[in-house]
């Protein structure tokens, strides 16, 4: 699981960035499978498409 659900993950939901060179990104990952790799799909969010669940994981 990637997490940025926590004191310390950066975005927090809802958070709005302006733009600038760069940001640090902070997440919690976690697995209880062994898995040898993570991947992930960072994207711009110009088409203001939401991905976020508020803080909250999904159904």
């Amino acid at each position: 699981m990637i997490s940025i659900n926590y004191s310390g993950g950066l975005p927090q939901a809802c958070e709005e960035f302006q733009r600038r060179p760069s940001y640090t990104f902070w997440a919690m990952v976690t697995d209880n499978m062994g898995l040898a790799a993570y991947c992930l799909n960072i994207h711009h969010n110009f088409e203001n498409q939401v991905h976020d669940f508020h803080g909250k994981p999904p159904h």
